[in-house]
Parts: structure tokens; sequence; C-alpha cells
């Protein structure tokens, strides 16, 4: 019972942030916010980087951990120098 309830509490807080940060993002359409629009563009460019960045990490840490996995000694023996990622 405490787990669903801490799943539902994180889900909310995850909701409340990202309705939050969509709110702070539509100022940038309102007419006089021409500098707070430019913050906005490189914020979420900033954002996208940073998660394109978190993701690959993550996938190839993932294919280089796995036991039997694409890139072990034993999937691939005599061709390791051909891989390409």
């Amino acid at each position: 019972m405490a787990t669903s309830a801490n799943a539902k509490k994180g889900s909310a807080g995850g909701w409340f942030l990202f309705l939050a940060t969509l709110l702070l993002l539509s100022f940038a359409a309102l007419p006089g916010f021409e500098k707070y629009s430019t913050f906005a563009d490189e914020a979420l460019i900033a954002i996208r980087l940073s998660l394109v960045l978190a993701l690959s990490i993550l996938v190839v840490r993932e294919r280089f951990s796995a036991p039997g996995g694409v890139y072990s000694k034993k999937s691939l023996p005599g061709r390791r120098a051909t891989l390409v990622l």
C-alpha cells in the first residue's frame, strides 16, 4: 500500500513539473517577451540535448554490460574490430 502511495506522489510531482515548465515556456508566445523567447528556445535546446546525451549513455552502458550481448567476446570472436558504434 505504501509503494502505491509513493508512486502516485511521484507521478503527481512529475506532472506538476511538466505543467509548470509548459506554463513558463508559453510566455515566449506573448508579445513583449522577445528576450524571454530567446531564453526559452535556448532552454528547450539544452533540455533536448541533455536528454539525448543521457539516453545515449544509458543505451551504450546497457549494451556493453549485457553478458551475452552484441558486443561481448562470445558473440563475435573474429569480428570485434569491425564493430561500429
